[in-house]
């Protein structure tokens, strides 16, 4: 694998990786998106700049402070269409989609308890086509964190394999004459080679 900066900044970070197992190169932008309104027109604007310049697979992954509609948050004021702004935009502009996750909805809380306790999904993994179709195998789990106020996530771009059910003896097996006479004929057997 090879990986090479492509833009960084304050709050966004785009490398080139290139792998081998997918001989193709593709583009990771990991961000943190500016929680002030103030600072995301120019946020948006550069994301979506970056977005522009590389028409291959393209994932989007990290903070974005963003919300895409009001089940994505619990508590506190409610969310209004002008809360939902730069990641929804993105989004429908480019075709873009949200990869799914397994784990809790909500990445993100303020770590307060009852009626003061807000939740939100603020965290999220999009993607255009070529690199859902590049990792159409691709899982998202959202981790517990006791340390961070936002989740923790693993991103698997491969497939998970299932390990195969460990084989077990079953001990009426041996009231069956013929599976006796099987047994010792096996252990009776010489075999050479590496056990390896």
């Amino acid at each position: 694998m090879d990986i090479e900066p492509v833009n960084v900044n304050t709050n966004a970070i785009s490398i080139l990786v290139y792998s081998d197992r997918t001989n193709h190169h593709w583009l990771p932008t990991f961000v943190y998106a500016p929680a002030q309104w103030k600072h995301k027109t120019k946020f948006w604007t550069h994301i979506e700049s970056t977005h522009q310049s590389f028409p291959g697979p393209w994932l989007y992954i990290g903070d974005c402070n963003d919300l895409l509609n009001q089940t994505d948050k619990v508590g506190g004021r409610p969310v209004t269409s002008t809360s939902i702004g730069g990641l929804k935009s993105l989004m429908d502009s480019y075709g873009l989609i949200d990869i799914g996750f397994s784990g809790p909805t909500f990445t993100w809380t303020n770590n307060r308890q009852g009626k003061a306790m807000i939740r939100e999904r603020l965290d999220w993994r999009i993607a255009n086509a070529l690199w859902r179709m590049l990792f159409s195998d691709a899982t998202i789990q959202h981790l517990v964190s006791s340390t961070s106020d936002h989740k923790l996530f693993l991103l698997n771009t491969m497939k998970i394999r299932k390990n195969a059910s460990q084989f077990k003896f079953e001990e009426f097996w041996t009231r069956e004459p013929l599976n006796n006479i099987i047994i010792q004929d096996a252990w009776s057997q010489q075999f050479s080679g590496n056990p390896a």
